[in-house]
């Protein structure tokens, strides 16, 4: 919990750990593999079928800026849009639930709010994106998490949202706390 001003509360993001530290580190590796192999693949072409020392140079500096550029560009966009859509903090209010993004904020309305509950994890391919259409048989899907142990669940009529605060026993009793003041009483806890 960061602040608590009577009005809201602000509850700290998850460090990035478990499954997510796994994949990318996947991700990583299986890049690397691959600017070995295409690099190894294209020399190999390059030097059979180049008759002159000017040609072979021209090939792998081409080689060169085509693995720049697509696994540059690659891995720049995954960072931006980690770094844009990725939650930064959760904030626990008097109309809802916000959850703070560097773009495009997300409020969750405690009218909506039909269930919450605590999961203790996830299926590891929920974790390479921050937000999912559609979680099979359940409709849409919303994730907004750093790690995939130990999310709070929480249901609307519309979607469920899966959030991944530091502490989300403190989130969820604060939560449960404004609906009771909100006379929410539909509520499920789990």
């Amino acid at each position: 919990m960061v602040t608590n001003n009577g009005y809201s509360q602000n509850f700290q993001v998850a460090p990035i750990e478990g499954n997510f530290k796994f994949q990318l580190k996947i991700w990583i590796i299986g890049s690397v593999f691959l600017i070995i192999l295409l690099s190894m693949l294209s020399l190999v072409l390059i030097f059979t079928e180049t008759r002159t020392t000017n040609f072979f140079i021209k090939g792998i500096f081409t080689l060169f800026l085509i693995i720049i550029v697509s696994f540059g560009g690659m891995w720049a966009m995954i960072g931006l849009i980690h770094l844009f859509y990725s939650p930064r903090l959760y904030t626990v209010g008097a109309k809802g639930i916000i959850v703070k993004r560097l773009i495009g904020n997300v409020c969750i309305h405690y009218s909506e709010i039909q269930r919450t509950a605590i999961i203790d994890s996830m299926p590891i391919w929920w974790v390479l994106g921050a937000t999912l259409l559609f979680e099979i048989g359940t409709g849409p899907v919303s994730t907004f998490v750093t790690r995939s142990e130990k999310l709070l669940l929480i249901e609307t009529s519309k979607r469920k949202y899966y959030l991944s605060p530091l502490k989300p026993d403190e989130m969820l009793d604060t939560i449960l706390r404004y609906l009771k003041e909100n006379k929410k009483s539909n509520v499920k806890e789990v």
